[in-house]
């Protein structure tokens, strides 16, 4: 039940400004990242609450039911940071963090990564994917 939007850059982006902006209204997405790409965004990704833009390697993102984010950096790094305005945070979550935003959008800290069994296979599959295509960590 994942639901993405892709947006074009505006007509007044800068040609530096190349990063992909998607627009994720429910579900999973896994978003990879050519390693050492951590000079500029590549991917960015507004779920709700929290806007991640994905600098290098594997993150998932998760938009619950329920409103809140999950945030996973399996490999490289994301900066998280308030989507709209008014709310004000920022938060760089590393390899083997995570990050949980709920709908009211004031996240708490980063923590370690978590496992479920649920969605192991999808997880296995994309690291993968990473590592025949990018050239990503061995999944463990």
């Amino acid at each position: 039940l994942t639901q993405l939007f892709v947006a074009e850059p505006g007509a007044g982006a800068p040609a530096s400004d190349r990063a992909v902006r998607i627009k994720q209204d429910g579900g999973w997405i896994w978003v990879a990242v050519l390693p050492l790409s951590v000079t500029r965004t590549a991917v960015e990704v507004e779920a709700g609450p929290v806007t991640v833009a994905v600098r290098s390697g594997g993150t998932g993102i998760r938009v619950s039911p329920d409103g809140s984010v999950l945030v996973r950096v399996f490999h490289g790094l994301a900066l998280a940071r308030a989507s709209g305005e008014g709310a004000k945070w920022e938060r760089t979550v590393r390899p083997g963090e995570e990050l949980l935003v709920p709908a009211t959008g004031t996240p708490g800290s980063n923590r370690p990564l978590t496992r479920e069994e649920s969605e192991a296979g999808w997880l296995r599959w994309n690291q993968q994917q990473d590592m025949a295509g990018y050239g990503m960590p061995e999944p463990k």
